[in-house]
């Protein structure tokens, strides 16, 4: 075979419904390299209505026969494509084509919403509401199946994961995306059964309506690592992580670091690359440490705001969570809390309604957050204090159109019958608001009393809620001449209310926003 110039052979499906990924296989004869990963190089060309695009392949064989081409077709419609093979000893095309169908696959992409910046919407238009949870080591740990399932029946929608991640090697396993080992790594070739591992992974959470969160940097010593800029080695991985995992919608967006904002030059080139070889534009941000520190909030590269609140339930409600709540957002760019508390090794955020406060907390700010834990740390079926309220937060958020509605940052002040003090939290809107009371203290209740919010006049349906179990309460009317007041039950520990204006044209309720 010495000398012999490649030839290409490319397989896949003639039709694929709109927002799934079309997975080509491309086979390539007479390879003559050593290293495929280095020294050669898949590319195909993507030619659909209205869209252009160039995507890498990547390879999935040791000995470089085996390239795959993954691609998600946003457009219904006829596409062509070709695909290109590049090595030493010369050059390979392919062309071929499908249909994209109108029926969806999913949603699409997420995006930020440009009429509601501070919160995110779908290709499609459906808006999300993340709800997610800490999965660190989900690629490597046996449990990954069931603490899926586990995420979904909790109502979690987003798995945040270490896509490499060696810590605490005393659990006997870690994700490794190199050959070697991270003591003596080889970053020329990568780690096969890993990666498919991933595939297996992924395919399974996004059939169950959950995202990936990928953090691309994990270890500390990639934190203190001397990287090159450019990298030639970490551009390789990138590619790779960009080939691989890409074309998934389900993929939500790019995290260079955990809790790192060192390297400023590396980070804003890293950032630019993703931007710039991220064929479906993907959000892409960077994480810092654990006591809400703000990681490059006024760089242009950074999407959105990922701030830490590793803390425990001693943290005031209001002097803390609620300060850190309304202060992250005033960079005018989409925070997402995507490690709020956990219970022991030092952060003892162990009173589950306190828990329930400061999710609850961070959602009428405006805000998202993650449910970080013991059990997601370590990729087990651990339910922690708090938890089992998550599925109550999430059903209540997802029936209201949070997206349009802002925080107000003054909050009311009451009294509690025990004498502590208690918050009531507003987001309100043209034709809505949300206000959620709650005690400073667990267990504290509180007397009837009233609240008059301005909003502007007509009537009202108020629906109030129990975050505690879940349970909506019936609906009640109420009438605003500029100032609705509202008369408010007795509750323990913590209560909602949706309130929405009826459509004036025929008396049924509706949020017209």
């Amino acid at each position: 075979m010495s000398g012999a110039t490649p030839t290409l052979r490319v397989t896949g499906p003639q039709s694929v419904g709109r927002y799934a990924v079309i997975e080509l296989e491309a086979r390539i004869d007479a390879v003559q390299v050593t290293n495929p990963f280095v020294e050669a190089q898949v590319v195909a060309g993507f030619h659909g209505p209205f869209e252009d695009h160039e995507v890498l392949g990547f390879c999935d064989s040791e000995d470089g026969v085996v390239w795959r081409v993954r691609y998600c077709a946003t457009v219904p419609g006829e596409y062509r494509y070709t695909v290109r093979y590049r090595d030493p000893a010369g050059t390979a095309e392919a062309s071929g084509g499908f249909v994209c169908t109108p029926v969806p696959a999913g949603h699409g992409f997420v995006r930020r919403d440009p009429d509601h910046p501070m919160h995110f919407v779908h290709d499609d238009g459906t808006h999300v509401f993340l709800a997610g949870k800490t999965a660190w080591r989900l690629g490597c740990s046996s449990y990954w199946r069931e603490f899926i399932d586990q995420a979904q029946a909790f109502r979690m929608n987003v798995l945040r994961v270490g896509v490499e991640w060696t810590g605490w090697p005393e659990l006997g396993s870690v994700c490794w995306p190199w050959q070697g080992t991270p003591g003596c790594p080889d970053f020329t070739r990568f780690n096969l059964a890993q990666w498919r591992r991933w595939d297996e992974i992924l395919h399974y959470a996004f059939a169950r309506g959950l995202m990936i969160e990928p953090c691309i940097y994990t270890d500390l010593s990639f934190r203190t690592r001397v990287y090159g800029n450019p990298d030639p080695d970490m551009q390789r991985y990138w590619d790779y992580l960009l080939a691989r995992w890409g074309a998934y919608p389900g993929v939500l967006l790019w995290e260079l670091f955990n809790e790192f904002t060192g390297q400023p030059d590396f980070q804003a080139s890293m950032a630019r690359y993703l931007h710039r070889r991220d064929p479906y534009g993907r959000l892409v941000t960077t994480s810092a440490g654990p006591m809400g520190e703000e990681p490059y909030p006024e760089e242009g590269w950074n999407d959105i705001l990922v701030p830490h609140h590793c803390v425990g339930s001693w943290m005031h409600l209001d002097g803390y969570y609620r300060h850190y709540a309304l202060h992250h957002r005033r960079w005018g760019k989409p925070v997402y809390v995507d490690e709020t508390g956990r219970s022991g090794v030092g952060q003892n955020n162990d009173d589950g309604v306190h828990r329930r406060k400061q999710y609850w907390i961070w959602a009428i700010s405006g805000d998202y957050c993650n449910y970080h834990s013991r059990g997601g740390c370590y990729v087990t079926l651990e339910v922690e204090p708090g938890e089992e309220y998550w599925p109550h937060f999430v059903s209540f958020w997802e029936n209201t159109e949070w997206w349009r509605l802002s925080p107000i940052p003054t909050a009311f002040g009451l009294t509690a019958t025990d004498g502590s003090q208690v918050r009531a939290y507003v987001l309100a809107g043209i034709d809505a608001a949300i206000v959620y009371w709650c005690t400073m203290d667990t267990a504290a209740t509180t007397n009837p009393s009233e609240i008059a919010l301005a909003i502007r006049p007509g009537r009202y349906l108020v629906r109030w809620y129990v975050p505690a179990s879940g349970e909506w309460e019936p609906p009640v009317e109420a009438t605003s001449d500029g100032t609705l007041r509202l008369e408010v039950p007795g509750f323990r520990d913590d209560l909602a209310a949706h309130i929405v204006r009826r459509a004036p044209h025929d008396g049924r309720g509706g949020d017209l926003g």
